[in-house]
């Protein structure tokens, strides 16, 4: 009998046996990325930003103003029947949207998140929470986390535990108390600068994060960067630029998805609009 126990041991991992660590994300060694291409199906002739694709890689939602819109920015997304199939018909979400500005709707499992100016915030734009089945009748303004001034871009941690958004002209984060409840947010220093930071988006592991900037050293008006660190608890790395997608026009509202695609929005020449989104793919080297 003893011989059998080991055996059982061994296969479950207790003997004898060194598990395997988990793949490396493509952004975890030295990369490059694959030439930007319009999103097919998503652009239109007035703009597109602020997407986020959610965790399964099956839809993208986006901000745009085109003819349906409620306001001037407004929620929208499109569905695709796999990673690597085209987006279908684009979709206008009329109630996550209003008549005053809505933007990047981001959802962590059971909870949504959007910024919103519309009436009962406390600040120019705040970080509101959305619950099922999201709508603006399930939206509440996080308080705790909005300030008087901007707060926007909305960027949660896989876990909910964390909220990463931007902060005027600094990108935050927020962290859930052992009630459950945020609090305020606080400035990541390291990736801070005299300029403008914003736009954030992180991986699901929290150690690779893009983000927009105006700072100088950039290729254009406002460049993709990003930063690592070793573990969520550790301090980001100096932001870089990302390689091959920033030109002199603007780059940024970027989102990525843990398959290794980076979708973004460009003014840059040959677009449908002001700002289209466009879709490259990490290539380590």
């Amino acid at each position: 009998m003893r011989w059998l126990v080991a055996v059982a041991l061994a296969a479950c991992g207790r003997v004898g046996f060194d598990p395997q660590p988990p793949p490396r994300a493509p952004w975890d060694d030295p990369f490059t990325l694959t030439p930007p291409e319009l999103v097919p199906g998503i652009n239109s002739s007035t703009f597109e930003t602020e997407c986020f694709v959610t965790a399964d890689g099956l839809t993208l939602y986006f901000a745009s103003a085109r003819g349906d819109s409620l306001g001037f920015h407004d929620i929208y997304s499109a569905s695709r029947a796999a990673r690597d199939a085209p987006f279908g018909a684009v979709v206008h979400h009329a109630e996550l949207s209003t008549p005053d500005f809505e933007g990047r709707f981001v959802i962590a499992g059971d909870h949504g998140y959007l910024w919103s100016d519309r009436p009962g915030g406390v600040g120019q734009s705040d970080i509101w929470e959305v619950a099922p089945p999201f709508d603006n009748a399930h939206a509440t303004d996080l308080a705790a986390v909005s300030t008087t001034d901007f707060d926007y871009d909305p960027w949660p941690s896989a876990d909910d535990q964390r909220l990463y958004y931007g902060r005027l002209n600094d990108i935050a984060v927020a962290e859930r108390d052992a009630s459950g409840a945020f609090g305020p947010g606080t400035p990541i220093a390291e990736v801070s600068s005299a300029s403008i930071e914003d736009n954030p988006a992180v991986s699901a592991d929290e150690r690779f994060l893009i983000f927009s900037s105006d700072r100088p050293g950039g290729l254009g008006l406002k460049d993709i960067y990003y930063a690592r660190r070793a573990d969520r608890d550790a301090p980001f790395s100096a932001p870089q630029l990302l390689p091959v997608v920033n030109t002199v026009d603007d780059e940024y509202e970027a989102c990525l998805t843990e398959d290794g695609e980076l979708f973004f929005s460009s003014d840059r020449p040959g677009g449908l609009g002001s700002d289209d989104i466009y879709r490259a793919q990490f290539v380590p080297l």
